[in-house]
């Protein structure tokens, strides 16, 4: 038997790059006394620590508690990043959502770089975080902008 062997463009190969965890809490009447009982914030820091492997530049979790996020993002290891004291203050969330980040290259490591990313507007708040890195960025602002959007050039 003939083993087919395709030649790898190292530029196309797999690269595994950050890790992106989210969960919502089922509303109390739809879950068993057992889920109802969970934290959000403990499953994502839990999620983020087992996808530590795909990034170790930075880590951050988003946590929306009575309908505003709190958010926590620092440089580290997610156990770095998490004391007790932080996690705790994230206790109590209806949905959270969380980021490992793998720096592409050493420009990339910059603690601006950290997700979540918190967006803030009239209509209300959203928390992402995205894989990859978007190579159109300033096309995109410079659209958005046009069209009466707003982006922070900080967070």
């Amino acid at each position: 038997m003939e083993t087919l062997s395709l030649p790898l463009d190292p530029a196309e190969e797999l690269h595994e790059e950050c890790g992106i965890f989210g969960i919502v809490k089922a509303p109390s009447n739809l879950a068993d006394a057992a889920q109802d009982s969970r934290e959000p914030v403990y499953d994502t820091y839990n999620a983020l620590y087992t996808l530590q492997h795909r990034g170790q530049d930075s880590c951050g979790i988003a946590a929306c508690i009575d309908g505003s996020i709190r958010l926590h993002k620092d440089q580290g290891l997610v156990p770095e990043v998490f004391s007790q004291k932080e996690l705790d203050r994230l206790v109590g969330a209806s949905a959270a959502i969380g980021h490992v980040r793998h720096a592409n290259n050493t420009a990339d490591v910059n603690p601006l770089n950290a997700q979540p990313i918190v967006v803030h507007r009239t209509i209300g708040s959203m928390a992402l975080c995205y894989n990859g890195k978007l190579v159109n960025s300033m096309q995109l602002r410079i659209e958005m902008e046009s069209r009466g959007g707003h982006l922070p050039d900080h967070q």
